[in-house]
């Protein structure tokens, strides 16, 4: 399916996060975004909480009185997820401090479609921000 769009697939090779650039993206959400929200319960028992974990009765009354036990709805949610990535995307890009990361991914973004003007469709892969990809070295 794929093919037929003009995608090629690279795979990372196994236990290679570094290689999996969207993995970073899913720390980052779970620590920046997730944790802020009131109905957080936490990915794993370790990850609980205070409001939640056994013997906790000032946590979770604290949380009750403060939140009211709000859960918010689906657009709310989509809502929120939209300010956090303008948040995130206004912070300072960590492989090029001169420049926020959505000026860094215009950049990039507008690199991609001057290829597919030029007939050269084909998606390259190689980190644009790595010193050692760039040309010249």
């Amino acid at each position: 399916m794929y093919a037929n769009l003009g995608i090629r697939s690279v795979f990372a090779k196994p236990y290679n996060a570094c290689a999996k650039v969207i993995e970073r993206f899913f720390l980052e959400f779970q620590e920046e975004f997730e944790k802020m929200m009131t109905s957080y319960i936490g990915t794993s028992i370790e990850d609980k909480p205070a409001w939640l974990k056994r013997g906790e009765k000032l946590h979770r009354d604290m949380h009750k009185k403060l939140t009211k036990n709000y859960i918010p709805t689906v657009q709310e949610t989509i809502k929120f997820i939209d300010c956090w990535i303008e948040y995130h995307n206004s912070k300072p890009c960590p492989n090029d401090r001169s420049m926020t990361i959505k000026e860094c991914l215009n950049t990039v973004q507008a690199d991609c479609e001057q290829r597919a003007e030029n007939g050269n469709d084909e998606f390259s892969f190689a980190d644009p921000f790595n010193a050692s990809n760039q040309e010249g070295d």
